[in-house]
């Protein structure tokens, strides 16, 4: 996934806002996934999605991948 590619899904999901179904929180995990791969902070992560650091450790740590 290219840079442009990230950024547009980025785009998707803040326009989305709450989150409807599993399918979301997987797109979620995988652009944090996605984004921590490149070198993101965890406090970058969370400013570019809208979330809170706490939110950005979960779906590293606990959620699946669905």
């Amino acid at each position: 996934m290219g840079d442009a590619d990230l950024e547009y899904k980025i785009q998707e999901l803040r326009q989305q806002g709450a989150l409807k179904g599993p399918q979301e929180r997987g797109s979620r995990k995988f652009l944090i996934e996605q984004l921590k791969s490149r070198g993101y902070s965890i406090s970058d992560i969370a400013k570019k999605l809208s979330l809170s650091r706490q939110s950005v450790h979960s779906y590293l740590n606990v959620l699946p991948t669905t």
